[in-house]
């Protein structure tokens, strides 16, 4: 839900401004990211559809801060996707789709920066070469959630004590239930813990 992190990026969270955006990377170096850590950057609809009912608040040139800022600051600028900065902060890399299509040397960037002027959504989008940098481009990644859930919260799932099993089941429950027995008829049952499996049912 918040753009990747240097700290992230770079595996290290003792580092200076690890909590800002990561960016200086080309689009090449994001994907490879994304790819190492078994997840990818998000098509330009999927982008567009997570940033349905963004409110105005976000870090713009408007704004005269003048840099990036950890994600999530602006609180009230989260979609009803749970999604933060992404009408502002840094521009975003997104895959080419059918519905937006670039030339094979070409990516998007997506969403205004604290180096641009407010503007609409996706509709700030701009279209770049792979290889480009810049201070105010990074990305965010994703993944399948039927995936994530198999792959990095079932292996950890049998590991939390009893606070943190019931914060993960409260977090959970909040998504929309039909979503979650969707996402539950998705999953193998037999990579997931019972009681994981039964907080997604329920």
């Amino acid at each position: 839900k918040y753009e990747t992190s240097n700290g992230e990026y770079f595996s290290n969270s003792e580092m200076d401004d690890s909590d800002l955006p990561v960016v200086n990377v080309s689009f090449h170096q994001a994907q490879a990211w994304c790819h190492e850590h078994g997840l990818r950057l998000p098509s330009v609809s999927e982008w567009a559809t997570a940033l349905e009912n963004a409110v105005s608040v976000s870090n713009v040139l408007e704004l005269g801060i003048n840099r990036s800022l950890p994600g999530g600051v602006f609180e009230r600028g989260r979609t009803d996707s749970g999604m933060y900065d992404m009408a502002g902060n840094v521009r975003e890399f997104a895959l080419a789709d059918e519905l937006w299509t670039a030339p094979e040397t070409h990516a998007f960037a997506l969403g205004s920066s604290f180096a641009t002027y407010k503007q609409d959504g996706y509709v700030a989008n701009l279209s770049v070469n792979k290889s480009d940098r810049a201070s105010d481009m990074g990305f965010r990644y994703m993944t399948e959630a039927s995936t994530f859930i198999e792959n990095h919260v079932a292996p950890k799932w049998n590991t939390l004590n009893a606070t943190q099993r019931r914060q993960a089941v409260h977090a959970i429950a909040k998504w929309s239930k039909p979503w979650r027995r969707a996402l539950a008829d998705d999953i193998d049952q037999q990579a997931v813990p019972s009681s994981l499996m039964k907080a997604l049912q329920e």
